[in-house]
């Protein structure tokens, strides 16, 4: 969302219930309210598809100010959405005094809530997928689990894998297994001469998984590296079968064929345009693996010298009005340091912290939030 001053409110969208947000220098009420606005869409969207489980990551690292009305009108909202409960885990990336004791204070709002701080967003995001495997231990999955306690290595980490033998079908000259991974991702492991049939007999394994194990199934492998034959039909039925769930999906990765590549895109081919968005072709299963449960990248910023000169003079002008901001705000402290030479006197008369008032206390709060950024 761009403001009418050229602001950009902007979320990223992080997969399973992950939401990202920066903040850019200076927070004024009407940035504030359009985040308090988005964050309302996405507490909405959430309660009708009956997701209770959300995290947001708040990246600090460049915010410098709040306004006091921003301030006043950010500790209301966030006492709002405390009731609510609506999110689990809020992860804030090198917040400065004001922010790390606003969400303090929320966090006393709700006991449940987990809040946490980083010195990156790559920090915070792997500590949130930690936290979502954590919350399935409990679950069916991790009671199947202790029966065989098999893992699987990718990286560093060593993943909770299960297989059950009614998740395998055979035939004579073809075979399909299942694995769910962590509880989150459904592995479905294809090899030989696969018939229409044994892709109908997989969607059935797929939806009794599903049923038994919730919307916590987020993710799917199709790994057909070891497959030989699928016959048009096949591939028209598999193209079906993917779009059938994919709306559950995060995401599906498909592992192509080791001697036949092409059926895999022929198969992506047949998948109408919403679902090839979810949907993505990966070399082998290493790759799949590592997609999902390697070390976390966040993508980065596109440097000065890259940017064509329209964006450069673009990027320019919108820092000229930060500095213009910025000298406004020196002007505006330089004041607020004179006045809290004789407003001291009155700070024993605040009641509790109130670090959005006119007191002492406000100011106060605002000259460390500076000095501190």
């Amino acid at each position: 969302t761009q403001l009418p001053t050229g602001e950009m409110v902007e979320f990223n969208y992080l997969g399973n219930l992950v939401f990202q947000y920066t903040i850019y220098f200076s927070t004024t009420l009407e940035i504030v309210k359009t985040f308090s606005a988005i964050i309302n869409r996405i507490i909405e969207a959430a309660q009708e598809r009956g997701e209770t489980a959300l995290y947001l990551i708040i990246d600090a690292s460049r915010q410098q100010s709040t306004s006091r009305p921003a301030r006043a009108y950010l500790q209301q909202r966030m006492a709002k959405w405390a009731k609510l409960g609506a999110f689990t885990g809020l992860s804030v990336v090198n917040p400065n005094w004001f922010v790390r004791q606003s969400f303090r204070l929320a966090s006393r709002l709700q006991p449940g809530l987990t809040l946490s701080f980083h010195l990156n967003q790559q920090e915070a995001l792997a500590q949130i997928r930690q936290q979502q495997r954590q919350s399935v231990d409990q679950s069916e999955f991790l009671q199947w689990w202790q029966e065989a306690q098999q893992t699987l290595q990718v990286g560093d980490q060593s993943l909770k894998v299960v297989r059950r033998p009614q998740w395998v079908y055979e035939t004579e000259t073809g075979r399909l297994e299942h694995a769910v991974i962590e509880g989150e991702t459904v592995l479905t492991n294809l090899s030989g001469v696969i018939e229409p049939d044994t892709i109908e007999r997989g969607l059935e394994i797929i939806n009794r998984i599903r049923a038994q194990l919730g919307d916590r199934i987020q993710y799917r492998i199709a790994n057909m590296a070891k497959v030989t034959v699928a016959s048009h039909l096949t591939r028209i039925k598999g193209a079906a079968a993917l779009e059938q769930h994919q709306a559950s999906f995060e995401t599906t990765l498909m592992v192509p064929p080791a001697g036949k590549p092409g059926l895999a895109q022929t198969v992506y081919s047949l998948l109408p345009a919403a679902a090839r968005q979810k949907t993505q072709l990966v070399d082998n299963l290493d790759q799949a693996l590592q997609q999902l449960y390697g070390p976390v990248e966040i993508a980065a910023e596109v440097s000065v010298e890259k940017l064509s000169p329209a964006d450069l003079r673009k990027e320019v002008s919108q820092l000229r009005q930060q500095i213009g901001q910025y000298q406004q705000q020196a002007d505006r402290l330089t004041q607020q340091l004179s006045q809290m030479l004789w407003l001291t006197e009155d700070a024993d008369s605040v009641d509790g912290l109130q670090l959005d008032s006119d007191s002492a206390l406000g100011h106060l709060a605002s000259v460390v939030e500076v000095v501190q950024s």
